[in-house]
């Protein structure tokens, strides 16, 4: 396996990274493959200025019969509501505060205009209306390929949708150019669903 990696982040620093995509079954390998090629472009003087560390979030890849499961989630997991229903409305974000794995249900604070309001989300019947998010740290410089992992419609951006950092700063304010032209500049307190994009 190591192998195999190696050979790919090779492969991947003689071709133009827009022209390239590196697909894995599993983020175990999709965070391998980012942290060496990261490390190799960093050591090629490819990414410029200094680093910055700031807590993101990344999808947790559940399929469909794991987000019926308690076993599935962590206090500290991030939800988002995909799908409305059971009295919340899509779009709707909060963090995991108790895991009840007996009776698979969820107890979830969200935040809002009327300040926080605690729900729980029984699993059984609303596990497929909800994505779920992993905090972690993730570190940034110049130049850095990224990509948005959430939809925002303020900022104009879709999951999926990739770009380069033009800058970043220690405070989290970040500039890109998406690889469609458009620049986007957002404070990663407000929106922190990005990571690296090299696989």
């Amino acid at each position: 396996k190591s192998e195999r990696l190696t050979i790919i982040t090779k492969d991947y620093l003689t071709k133009n990274p827009r022209n390239m995509l590196i697909v894995t079954p599993l983020n175990e390998d999709r965070n391998a493959l980012n942290s060496r090629i990261r490390e190799a472009l960093k050591e090629k003087g490819r990414l410029k200025g200094k680093e910055h560390a700031f807590i993101t979030r990344e999808p947790k890849g559940l399929n469909s019969v794991q987000k019926h499961f308690a076993q599935s989630y962590y206090v500290g997991d991030s939800i988002i509501v995909s799908k409305a229903g059971n009295g919340l409305r899509a779009g709707r974000s909060g963090m995991v505060t108790d895991v009840d794995q007996h009776n698979h249900k969820l107890t979830v604070e969200f935040s809002g205009r009327n300040g926080r309001e605690t729900r729980t989300i029984d699993l059984k019947t609303a596990g497929q209306t909800v994505s779920v998010f992993s905090r972690k740290i993730t570190r940034f410089m110049k130049n850095e390929r990224v990509i948005f992992l959430k939809n925002d419609k303020s900022l104009r951006v879709k999951n999926g949708e990739t770009g380069t950092i033009r800058d970043v700063d220690e405070k989290g304010n970040f500039s890109l150019k998406t690889d469609s032209g458009k620049t986007v500049e957002f404070n990663v307190k407000e929106y922190n669903f990005i990571g690296h994009a090299y696989a």
